[in-house]
């Protein structure tokens, strides 16, 4: 049981070193580079720009409501290339959150005589 402890602390550490620091680093990106201002209108390619800052932006947004994730006033192709970038973008991060956060519940709970 002790191994297994030590092997989920290892596993939680990981965790934040390929998580939770590149996320917080994407975020002061965000702060820097992509702030998106209520009542501009905005076109095409800040849909790309503000797209790949989608999850960053979110984050920012669930701790701050003024702060928007996507523009209140934006043109149509604005609108196509932020859905298609945000998708993609949460394609990519989704295996990696989720493999980070399952590894360490498995190896809690999977039964000693499953590991020999």
């Amino acid at each position: 049981m002790i191994r297994r402890f030590f092997f989920s602390f290892y596993i939680l550490i990981m965790a934040i070193g390929k998580v939770i620091v590149p996320i917080l680093i994407a975020i002061l990106l965000a702060c820097l580079l992509c702030n998106i201002h209520d009542g501009e209108t905005y076109s095409w390619l800040s849909g790309i720009w503000h797209g790949v800052f989608f999850v960053p932006n979110f984050i920012r947004h669930l701790v701050d409501a003024s702060i928007l994730y996507k523009a209140s006033s934006y043109t149509t192709m604005y609108n196509i290339y932020w859905w298609g970038i945000s998708v993609v973008e949460i394609i990519g991060v989704l295996p990696m959150v989720f493999f980070v956060i399952i590894a360490p519940i498995m190896a809690l709970t999977t039964p000693k005589s499953d590991l020999e």
